[in-house]
């Protein structure tokens, strides 16, 4: 499998995984944890909501009880693209 096939299958197998993103069924921590995980990242979660077209207003139940889980999901999922590029590069693939 080339390179760009394979980055694409390792994202899709990746982004519902609760241990890589939080975007699974059972989220990747708890609001408490999350929010120390966010803690000075805000700038890239509105990086990422931008990118996402998923901005804070959206006003859905869960977001509005869950926040910085949230936030965290959303960072989460933004990088993992970028992270799974730099792994194969490093791994030279």
């Amino acid at each position: 499998m080339d390179r760009d096939r394979f980055a694409e299958w390792l994202n899709d197998e990746l982004w519902p995984e609760d241990d890589i993103t939080g975007n699974g069924m059972y989220g990747y921590d708890d609001e408490y944890k999350c929010e120390e995980y966010v803690g000075t990242n805000l700038s890239l979660y509105f990086e990422a909501a931008r990118e996402f077209c998923d901005f804070p207003t959206s006003n859905t139940p869960w977001v509005d009880n869950n926040p910085a889980t949230h936030m965290d999901c959303t960072i989460r999922c933004y990088l993992l693209g970028e992270c799974i590029w730099q792994a194969l590069e490093e791994m030279g693939y």
